[in-house]
Protein backbone atom coordinates (compact mmCIF):
# COMPACT_ATOMS: atom_id res chain seq x y z
CA UNK A 1 0.00 0.00 0.00
CA UNK A 2 1.11 3.40 -0.64
CA UNK A 3 1.79 5.73 1.59
CA UNK A 4 -0.12 9.15 1.59
CA UNK A 5 1.32 12.25 2.63
CA UNK A 6 -1.17 14.52 4.32
CA UNK A 7 -1.34 18.54 3.89
CA UNK A 8 -2.32 20.02 6.75
CA UNK A 9 -5.01 23.17 5.32
CA UNK A 10 -4.54 26.18 6.98
CA UNK A 11 -2.86 30.21 6.86
CA UNK A 12 0.17 28.84 4.93
CA UNK A 13 -1.28 26.91 2.39
CA UNK A 14 -3.79 29.99 1.95
CA UNK A 15 -0.60 31.69 1.48
CA UNK A 16 0.40 28.75 -1.00
CA UNK A 17 -2.95 28.84 -2.98
CA UNK A 18 -2.83 32.99 -3.51
CA UNK A 19 0.78 32.66 -4.69
CA UNK A 20 -0.30 30.05 -7.57
CA UNK A 21 -3.02 32.23 -8.38
CA UNK A 22 -0.46 34.76 -9.23
CA UNK A 23 1.26 32.78 -11.10
CA UNK A 24 -1.13 31.61 -13.45
CA UNK A 25 -2.32 35.35 -13.84
CA UNK A 26 0.70 36.27 -15.14
CA UNK A 27 1.26 33.24 -17.32
CA UNK A 28 -2.09 34.32 -19.17
CA UNK A 29 -0.59 37.57 -19.12
CA UNK A 30 2.94 36.61 -20.59
CA UNK A 31 0.95 34.22 -22.88
CA UNK A 32 -1.08 37.15 -23.88
CA UNK A 33 1.93 39.26 -24.76
CA UNK A 34 3.49 36.48 -26.78
CA UNK A 35 0.30 36.37 -29.46
CA UNK A 36 0.38 39.27 -29.52
CA UNK A 37 4.07 40.17 -30.72
CA UNK A 38 3.01 36.86 -32.87
CA UNK A 39 0.16 38.58 -34.42
CA UNK A 40 2.33 41.77 -34.83
CA UNK A 41 5.22 40.00 -36.18
CA UNK A 42 3.21 38.44 -38.52
CA UNK A 43 1.13 41.49 -39.73
CA UNK A 44 4.67 43.26 -40.41
CA UNK A 45 6.13 40.89 -42.35
CA UNK A 46 2.94 41.25 -44.44
CA UNK A 47 3.66 45.10 -44.65
CA UNK A 48 1.81 46.31 -42.22
CA UNK A 49 3.09 49.72 -40.51
CA UNK A 50 2.98 50.43 -36.60
CA UNK A 51 1.83 53.66 -35.76
CA UNK A 52 5.39 54.38 -34.37
CA UNK A 53 7.19 52.89 -37.91
CA UNK A 54 4.92 54.59 -39.57
CA UNK A 55 5.68 58.25 -37.39
CA UNK A 56 9.85 57.04 -38.56
CA UNK A 57 8.63 57.32 -42.27
CA UNK A 58 6.81 60.58 -41.78
CA UNK A 59 10.09 61.85 -39.67
CA UNK A 60 12.36 61.63 -42.89
CA UNK A 61 9.92 63.59 -44.95
CA UNK A 62 9.52 66.50 -42.08
CA UNK A 63 13.12 66.45 -41.73
CA UNK A 64 13.81 67.42 -45.01
CA UNK A 65 10.93 69.90 -45.23
CA UNK A 66 12.24 71.44 -41.90
CA UNK A 67 15.55 71.52 -43.17
CA UNK A 68 14.92 73.14 -46.93
CA UNK A 69 12.65 75.47 -44.87
CA UNK A 70 16.09 76.46 -42.81
CA UNK A 71 18.23 76.60 -46.20
CA UNK A 72 15.38 79.21 -47.37
CA UNK A 73 16.14 81.57 -44.68
CA UNK A 74 13.13 80.53 -42.20
CA UNK A 75 13.33 79.64 -39.08
CA UNK A 76 11.53 76.40 -37.92
CA UNK A 77 8.83 77.13 -35.06
CA UNK A 78 7.20 73.78 -34.67
CA UNK A 79 4.81 71.49 -35.98
CA UNK A 80 2.64 68.10 -35.41
CA UNK A 81 0.86 65.29 -37.23
CA UNK A 82 -2.18 64.68 -36.48
CA UNK A 83 -3.81 61.36 -37.03
CA UNK A 84 -7.71 61.36 -37.39
CA UNK A 85 -10.56 58.50 -37.41
CA UNK A 86 -12.79 56.13 -35.73
CA UNK A 87 -14.58 52.88 -35.78
CA UNK A 88 -16.87 53.37 -38.87
CA UNK A 89 -14.46 54.87 -41.01
CA UNK A 90 -12.35 53.00 -43.85
CA UNK A 91 -9.45 55.32 -43.58
CA UNK A 92 -7.16 57.57 -41.60
CA UNK A 93 -6.72 60.84 -42.15
CA UNK A 94 -3.11 62.05 -41.60
CA UNK A 95 -1.91 65.98 -42.08
CA UNK A 96 1.03 67.35 -41.15
CA UNK A 97 1.67 71.17 -39.69
CA UNK A 98 5.08 72.83 -40.34
CA UNK A 99 5.12 76.41 -38.91
CA UNK A 100 8.03 78.48 -40.00
CA UNK A 101 8.89 82.44 -39.59
CA UNK A 102 10.66 84.59 -41.83
CA UNK A 103 13.28 86.98 -41.15
CA UNK A 104 10.93 89.78 -41.36
CA UNK A 105 8.54 88.17 -38.99
CA UNK A 106 6.44 86.75 -41.40
CA UNK A 107 4.48 83.67 -40.37
CA UNK A 108 4.79 80.61 -42.90
CA UNK A 109 2.82 77.07 -42.83
CA UNK A 110 4.05 73.95 -44.79
CA UNK A 111 0.93 71.66 -44.79
CA UNK A 112 0.47 67.62 -46.28
CA UNK A 113 -2.67 66.30 -46.10
CA UNK A 114 -3.73 62.81 -46.94
CA UNK A 115 -6.24 59.90 -46.31
CA UNK A 116 -4.64 56.43 -45.45
CA UNK A 117 -6.40 53.22 -45.87
CA UNK A 118 -6.48 51.13 -42.56
CA UNK A 119 -5.28 48.19 -43.77
CA UNK A 120 -1.62 49.51 -44.31
CA UNK A 121 -1.67 49.48 -40.41
CA UNK A 122 -1.09 46.76 -37.77
CA UNK A 123 -4.71 46.24 -35.85
CA UNK A 124 -2.98 47.37 -32.84
CA UNK A 125 -2.35 50.30 -34.23
CA UNK A 126 -5.51 51.04 -35.72
CA UNK A 127 -7.62 50.25 -32.02
CA UNK A 128 -5.04 52.62 -30.71
CA UNK A 129 -6.06 55.68 -33.34
CA UNK A 130 -9.72 54.51 -32.88
CA UNK A 131 -9.77 54.47 -28.97
CA UNK A 132 -8.58 58.00 -29.59
CA UNK A 133 -9.75 59.20 -32.61
CA UNK A 134 -7.68 62.26 -32.62
CA UNK A 135 -3.62 61.38 -31.97
CA UNK A 136 -1.34 64.62 -32.12
CA UNK A 137 2.23 64.10 -31.92
CA UNK A 138 4.66 66.95 -31.82
CA UNK A 139 7.24 67.56 -34.52
CA UNK A 140 10.94 68.06 -33.22
CA UNK A 141 13.37 69.90 -35.31
CA UNK A 142 15.95 67.29 -36.43
CA UNK A 143 19.27 67.20 -34.72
Amino acid sequence: MEERKVIPFGKNNMESIKKSKEIGKKSQSVFSDIKNSVKYMIQSAQGKYSLETYLEVLSEFTDSEIEFGEKSGLKYIGGEVTFITSDGQDGIFVSINLEFQSMSGEWKLKEAKRTLEKSMFTQESIDRLETAQETRFDIEKPV
